[in-house]
C-alpha cells in the first residue's frame, strides 16, 4: 500500500472511530461508512457522486454539505425498497442520525489541532465545536471526553506517520518547462554532509550520477512526490503536472512497471502525475505499458539525429499511450516546422526548463 492510500486508510479509521462512540449496530456503521467515503472522496479527491450537477471550481464547506445532503436522499430513497415499515423506519432513522453525526466528524476533521498536545487542550476545542453544533449533538460531558481521548489519540498517530515520512538526505526539485507553466520536471536532490566532509563534491556527482542507482533514485523520487502530493491534497491545494524521468531499462519486468505507476493511482492526482520515457526504451520495450493505458506518459525524443521529422513526428502520434511528447535536440532549421507541428490528442512540447 502506498504512503496516500496509508494515509487516508487511517483517516477513515479514526472517523469511524469516532463513530463507535455514538453508534453501536452493525447497520449503523455501514451507514456512517458511506458519509466518510462521501466526505473523502469530495473534499480530499474532488470526486462528486451524489447529486451536485454544476461544474465546481473550489471544494469548498458549501460543496461537501451538498454532497453529504446528497448522500443521505440517495441512502433514504432506498430505504423504498423495504417492504417492512418497521424495519423501514428503522433504516431511515439510523440515517438521519448518521447525517448528523458526519457533520460532527467533518468538522472535526478539519479542525486545526497544531497547538493542542495535553488531553485538556483537546477537551478545551472539542467542547467548544459541541456547544457551537448543539443542533446536531448534546453538548454532553461523556461524550466531550470520549472524543477528546479518541481525537488526541488520533491526532498523535497522525503526527508520528509525517514525522516518519522526513528525509534529511534528499528532497525534491521542481523545474517548470519553458513553454509551460503547468508542467514541471521533477528532479532528485541530495544532501549528504558527512560525505561531503570528506569527499570531493566531483566524486558525490559521480556516484549519485551513476547508471546502476537509476531506479534507486527514482523510486526515492517518486516517495519524495507522493509525499509533497499528500501535503497538496490535505491543504487542498491546487496540483500541477509532475513529470518524472522512468529508467525502463532498469525495470525489466512489467508487473514491477505497473506496481510503481499505480502508487499514483489516486483519482486526485492519477492525471497530474506523468512519467517520461526515452524513444528508444519506449521502442525496445513496447509490452512493459500493457495495460497502462489510464496512467499518464510522456515520450522524450531526440530529433537532433532525425533526418526525416514529419515521419518521425508522425510515427509518434500513432503511439496512443503516450498524452504528451518532449522534444529534445531540435536543429535550428527544423524549429518552425516541429513548432507548427499539430499532433493529434497530444501535448507537445521543448524539453527547456525554468532552471531558476
Amino acid at each position: 500500500m502506498n504512503i496516500i492510500n496509508k494515509y487516508f486508510e487511517f483517516k477513515k479509521s479514526a472517523l469511524m472511530e469516532y463513530s463507535s462512540i455514538f453508534i453501536n449496530s452493525k447497520l449503523g456503521r455501514n451507514y456512517i461508512g458511506e458519509y466518510i467515503n462521501t466526505y473523502i472522496n469530495t473534499y480530499y479527491f474532488h470526486i462528486l457522486d451524489t447529486y451536485y450537477e454544476n461544474e465546481v471550481t473550489d471544494y469548498n464547506d458549501q460543496v461537501i454539505i451538498k454532497e453529504i445532503k446528497g448522500k443521505r436522499l440517495e441512502l433514504l430513497d432506498e430505504t423504498n425498497k423495504i417492504v417492512d415499515e418497521k424495519e423501514r423506519q428503522e433504516h431511515q432513522n439510523l440515517i438521519n442520525d448518521c447525517y448528523k453525526y458526519i457533520l460532527i466528524f467533518i468538522i472535526i476533521d478539519l479542525k486545526d489541532f497544531t497547538y493542542c498536545n495535553k488531553l485538556q487542550d483537546f477537551r478545551d476545542t472539542l467542547k467548544k465545536i459541541l456547544i457551537e453544533n448543539k443542533r446536531l449533538i448534546p453538548d454532553d460531558e461523556e461524550i466531550t471526553e470520549k472524543l477528546s481521548v479518541a481525537v488526541k489519540d488520533n491526532i498523535n498517530k497522525e503526527r508520528k506517520f509525517f514525522i516518519g515520512l522526513r528525509n534529511d538526505t534528499f528532497d525534491v526539485g521542481y523545474y517548470s518547462y519553458r513553454d509551460s507553466n503547468e508542467n514541471y520536471l521533477v528532479k532528485l536532490n541530495y544532501s549528504i554532509h558527512q560525505l561531503e566532509n570528506n569527499y570531493t563534491k566531483l566524486v558525490l556527482e559521480k556516484n549519485y550520477n551513476n547508471e546502476k542507482i537509476l531506479l534507486d533514485k527514482f523510486i526515492a523520487t517518486m516517495n519524495l512526490v507522493e509525499i509533497d502530493l499528500l501535503d497538496k491534497i490535505i491543504k487542498n491545494r491546487k496540483i500541477k503536472h509532475y513529470f518524472i524521468e522512468c529508467p525502463i531499462t532498469k525495470i525489466d519486468k512489467r508487473e514491477t512497471l505497473e506496481k510503481m505507476v499505480m502508487s499514483f493511482s489516486n483519482p486526485r492526482i492519477k492525471d497530474n502525475v506523468v512519467f517520461i520515457v526515452n524513444y528508444n526504451d519506449y521502442i525496445s520495450h513496447k509490452t512493459l505499458f500493457k495495460n497502462l493505458e489510464e496512467y499518464n506518459f510522456a515520450l522524450l525524443i531526440d530529433l537532433s539525429r532525425t533526418i526525416v521529422i514529419e515521419k518521425r513526428l508522425a510515427e509518434i502520434e500513432e503511439f496512443d499511450v503516450f498524452k504528451y511528447v518532449i522534444i529534445n535536440g531540435m536543429k535550428k532549421e527544423d524549429s518552425q516546422l516541429i513548432e507548427n507541428y499539430v499532433m493529434k490528442n497530444k501535448v507537445m512540447f521543448m524539453n527547456e526548463l525554468n532552471m531558476m
